[in-house]
């Protein structure tokens, strides 16, 4: 059994390890510096760096210093050198969502991908700061973002960010919503040189979802106005909503909300005097689907034991496939409230 050197942490790709010192010799020669500039960036000499770099090619099969460069940049992009060439676009270059790599603490750009550039539209970005970039376009959210994770070394998100980009066609831009996450990029001696920001498209889900919230604020405002209660029930029977009418009819407040119908209400059959089954209860009736008629019934608030003679009909909600997701009971007093 062998053991690494103390202090000497290896990096591991499919079959294959380099160490600390193989990567930083790998990195120098990504970024273009000869040997006899990677010895006195590195403090070891030439004929070292020639080693590691007759040791980088046989082990990571590259033909070439050109290709060690690659195999530098799918290394730090992916984690493994083994991945084939063709599919780093898919990881960058043709992803769905939006990367651009920015350098510095100013953030200029030194790469983007497809998708990134058609937002961009007709603007220049490559070699120009994200503030050069982008000067007419309110993008203070995201500019914190890259400053912090630049700042602070963390990475750093945001969801739902408000923005304007090219987002449908090349020739008109729009204002939609972005989650956004910046990675901070260290160089081999764990300074930030850079960040990375990725950003998803997430407007139709803003949308979707401030549009149901308008629904309901606009159905709650017509409960509101409504001269009779309503009461809705989970699956379980549980109140998830009262109006303000059924709340003044049954003399409860919000507490209500969140008890099983069947232990705040108990039914009386008016013409039989007696206690309404369980099964016959109408919110039960329309937790099985059914849609039971109207029907002219005596309420018992079990907090108060008040009684209501009231008019009550029930339905159930149902879910887009048919599923019974809860129930809707309607009730009219059918004399004056005390």
């Amino acid at each position: 059994m062998t053991t690494e050197p103390p202090g000497r942490e290896r990096r591991h790709t499919r079959g294959r390890r380099l160490t600390d010192r193989q990567t930083a010799v790998l990195e120098l020669v990504a970024a273009g510096l000869g040997n006899k500039e990677i010895a006195h960036e590195l403090g070891i000499s030439e004929q070292a760096v020639k080693e590691h770099v007759s040791n980088l090619l046989r082990v990571l099969a590259a033909p070439n210093r050109a290709a060690l460069g690659e195999a530098a940049a799918m290394l730090q992009f992916v984690g493994t050198a083994d991945l084939s060439a063709e599919w780093l676009g898919l990881l960058f270059l043709r992803a769905p969502l939006l990367i651009a790599l920015l350098e510095g603490a100013d953030h200029r750009f030194i790469s983007v991908n497809e998708a990134y550039r058609r937002a961009a539209g007709p603007r220049e970005l490559l070699g120009r700061t994200f503030r050069e970039a982008y000067p007419d376009l309110d993008q203070a959210g995201i500019v914190t973002l890259l400053d912090d994770a630049y700042r602070s070394g963390e990475p750093r998100s945001a969801a739902a960010l408000a923005a304007t980009w090219y987002r449908h066609a090349a020739d008109a831009m729009a204002r939609g919503y972005l989650t956004t996450f910046v990675q901070p990029m260290r160089h081999t001696d764990g300074r930030v040189g850079g960040v990375v920001l990725f950003a998803i498209d997430v407007t139709d889900e803003v949308e979707a979802r401030n549009a149901a919230r308008d629904l309901s604020v606009e159905r709650d405002a017509i409960l509101e106005q409504l001269p009779s209660g309503v009461v809705t029930v989970t699956p379980e029977g549980r109140i998830s909503s009262i109006n303000a009418t059924g709340r003044r009819i049954l003399g409860i407040g919000d507490e209500a909300v969140g008890v099983l119908a069947w232990d705040a209400l108990t039914f009386i059959d008016p013409r039989t005097r007696e206690g309404l089954p369980s099964y016959e209860r109408p919110l039960r009736r329309a937790l099985r689907g059914e849609r039971p008629a109207a029907s002219e019934l005596h309420a018992v608030v079990t907090a108060t034991g008040k009684t209501v003679e009231m008019r009550v009909s029930a339905a159930p909600l149902l879910e887009g496939d048919g599923q019974v997701r809860g129930a809707v009971a309607v009730f009219t007093p059918t004399r004056p409230l005390d």
